[in-house]
C-alpha cells in the first residue's frame, strides 16, 4: 500500500517540521493498521471463517513484521508453523506429513470417549500419545505397520497395548482403533482414519487476504491524518 501525505501550501519552517514528521506518522499508523488487521482475522477465524474456530496455536501464528522510520516495509503472515493455513486459504493438494496418512476424525460417528475438543480439533499431543500406545512411534509410517502384538489377520482388529490398535476393521476401514468396554464384551471404535496420504483442500479461507486489505487501508485511511496532527502539535509545543 502506497502512502501519500500533501503538504499543500504550508509556510516553509512548518514544512520541515512535517516533512520530519511523515516517516514516524507512516510507521505508526501502519504498526497500528497491522495490529487492528491482526485482531479482525482472528475475529473473523472465531466467527466461523475456519470449521470450529482456530487453535491457540493457529491465533498465535498469525505474526507482524513491525515498520520502523527507517524501513517502512511491514508485513502481517501466518508462519511456516501454520503451514495448514495456506491450504485453506488458497486451496489444493492436502499431503500428510513426510509421506504418512493424513488423521481424519469421523464426526459422523465420533467414538463414545472424549477425543476431540469443543472446536473440532484432536486434543493437544494426543495423536502421537495414541500411536505410541498402539505401539507405532510417532515417526514412522502409519500404513502398513506391525501391530504391539503380532501382526493382526486381514480384515479384523487386534487387541493392542492400553487398548490402542491401528489396523483395518471388518469392513475394511483402515485406522487407529480404541478397545472399549468391559471384559468379555470389548470392542474397537474408531477413532480416526488413516487411509489417505492426500485429499483435495477446498479453499474454506480463500477471502482472508481481502478481508486483511480492506481492514488494513481502512485503519489507514481513518487514522493517518489524525496521527499527523497530534504529531504536529507535539512538535510545536516542543518549540513554543
Amino acid at each position: 500500500m502506497a502512502i501519500r501525505i500533501d503538504l499543500g501550501d504550508m509556510p516553509d519552517m512548518l514544512r520541515d517540521m512535517a516533512t520530519k514528521q511523515i516517516p514516524f506518522v507512516t510507521s505508526l499508523t501502519t504498526n497500528r493498521a497491522l495490529s487492528a488487521t491482526r485482531k479482525t482475522i482472528h475475529k473473523v477465524m472465531d466467527a466461523g471463517a475456519i470449521e470450529g474456530g482456530p487453535t491457540p496455536f493457529t491465533r498465535k501464528q498469525l505474526q507482524m513484521n513491525f515498520t520502523s522510520k527507517r524501513d517502512l516495509r511491514g508485513s502481517l503472515y501466518f508462519s511456516k508453523k501454520a503451514f495448514y493455513m495456506k491450504e485453506l486459504i488458497d486451496g489444493g493438494v492436502k499431503k500428510g506429513k513426510e509421506g504418512r496418512t493424513i488423521p481424519e476424525p469421523d464426526k459422523k460417528k465420533p467414538p463414545s470417549f472424549k477425543v476431540l475438543t469443543d472446536k473440532g480439533n484432536f486434543r493437544k499431543n494426543y495423536i502421537q500419545n495414541a500411536m505410541r500406545l498402539a505401539g507405532t512411534p510417532s515417526n514412522a509410517q502409519w500404513q502398513r505397520v506391525s501391530f504391539s502384538k503380532g501382526q493382526a489377520k486381514p480384515g479384523t482388529v487386534t487387541k493392542g497395548a492400553q487398548g490402542y490398535q491401528i489396523g483395518a476393521s471388518r469392513n475394511g476401514t483402515y485406522g487407529l482403533w480404541r478397545w472399549t468396554g468391559k471384559k468379555g464384551a470389548r470392542k474397537p471404535e474408531l477413532i480416526m482414519y488413516l487411509s489417505r496420504k492426500s485429499r483435495q483442500q477446498r479453499p474454506t479461507f480463500g477471502n482472508a487476504r481481502d478481508i486483511a486489505k480492506e481492514s488494513f487501508t481502512g485503519y489507514v485511511e481513518q487514522n493517518i491524518v489524525k496521527n499527523f496532527a497530534d504529531a504536529m502539535r507535539d512538535t510545536l509545543k516542543r518549540y513554543s
